[in-house]
């Protein structure tokens, strides 16, 4: 009896070794397909639409577009929230659509993954394009457990990566050059997608310090249309970075009356100072914009039209910056801590170390506190 019960504990400790160890390394063995789509999820049949349409779903205070190439192939970019995931699988379902080819993550926030789960749950999807970073809140643990049990092809491309998705199209993945845990929205996938002569820009939520890294990187980030980071936040679309661009449309997926004040006017301003039609889901709905190749055209959705007298005119990139640079809260690299700007603690912080949240939603999903000096919300 002594000699059984002897044996049990050591089968009972090894299983739990082994048990912890899965634990530990169930994110990393993810990293399994790095640079190659799953052989069977890529066709080209010579039926349906000749040309490439682009759906950017009004999901409220959140991100999802989907994109449907000649060929039968279709691409989803983040799903919204949890709430929209209902809209956001009747949408694709009433258009015919079984199968997502590729389904992009660009980043960890619940407004852009919350509504994933569901989409991965409702269809096929034979590849997962994500940023790679392992976050600690529930809604990523439940995406991550769904894309685990459907044994779904997982890929963390670096920029400069492409795949070749039919006849003249490519999706080319530009960011994040880098992976921070508590900077989600400066890790953000973005991809560009190019049909024939006319480009998509999806920039995810990256804000001003990921556009200098993606101009800094030597890419071409020229595009036709530009889906505007962080919906269209102060903290992103810096002039410089849009010049880059040079968008002739562009797009912020924004909700109705959100507490965040997105889009920002510099923003709007900005992107109308180089000439560019802004559509904005908050006041037009689902936006859909079709591409035959050689030229783009928006098929649902009206342009926004702001009030004359609101519109200023940006001098120069290095106003632009400085306006992009202020934030509602601010924390530290080296903390778990965030503040109100004028904290006595937030001054202390040293430059390179210093963040900037737009809301509280934002810094408490990056894994910060509040402060208990100075007391922001939350």
């Amino acid at each position: 009896m002594k000699k059984n019960k002897i044996l049990f504990s050591l089968i009972f400790f090894l299983l739990s070794i082994l048990l912890i160890f899965s634990l530990a390394f169930s994110f990393n063995n993810f990293q399994k397909n790095n640079s190659k789509l799953n052989g069977e999820a890529i066709s080209n049949p010579n039926s349906g639409s000749k040309n490439l349409i682009v759906h950017y779903i009004d999901v409220g205070q959140g991100d999802s577009e989907l994109i449907q190439i000649p060929g039968n192939i279709n691409i989803l970019i983040d799903g919204g929230t949890k709430n929209s995931s209902k809209k956001v699988v009747s949408y694709i379902k009433s258009l015919g659509i079984e199968k997502l080819n590729i389904v992009i993550s660009t980043h960890p926030h619940a407004d852009h993954i919350g509504g994933l789960i569901s989409v991965i749950n409702s269809f096929k999807v034979d590849n997962v394009i994500d940023a790679g970073i392992n976050h600690t809140s529930t809604t990523f643990k439940e995406y991550l457990k769904a894309v685990k049990a459907k044994n779904i092809n997982y890929l963390t491309p670096s920029p400069g990566e492409s795949f070749d998705l039919g006849t003249n199209v490519k999706l080319i993945v530009y960011g994040p050059y880098n992976r921070y845990k508590s900077d989600l929205n400066n890790s953000s996938v973005v991809v560009k997608l190019i049909y024939g002569s006319t480009s998509f820009l999806f920039e995810g939520d990256a804000e001003s310090k990921e556009e200098s890294q993606l101009i800094s990187g030597g890419l071409d980030l020229s595009a036709t249309v530009l889906k505007v980071g962080h919906h269209g936040s102060k903290t992103s679309s810096t002039l410089k970075f849009l010049k880059k661009i040079n968008p002739k449309i562009s797009v912020i997926s924004v909700g109705k009356g959100n507490s965040y004040g997105h889009p920002a006017k510099i923003t709007i301003d900005n992107l109308l100072s180089l000439g560019s039609s802004v559509y904005r889901t908050d006041t037009t709905g689902d936006i859909i914009i079709e591409s035959d190749g050689s030229n783009v055209n928006v098929t649902r959705g009206s342009p926004y039209i702001p009030d004359s007298s609101s519109t200023t005119t940006i001098g120069s990139d290095e106003t632009a910056t400085t306006q992009v640079s202020s934030g509602s809260f601010v924390g530290s690299k080296k903390s778990d801590v965030y503040h109100y700007p004028d904290c006595s603690s937030a001054k202390k912080i040293k430059p390179e170390n210093l963040i900037t949240f737009n809301s509280v939603e934002e810094a408490k999903n990056a894994g910060y506190r509040p402060c208990k000096k100075c007391n922001p919300p939350g």
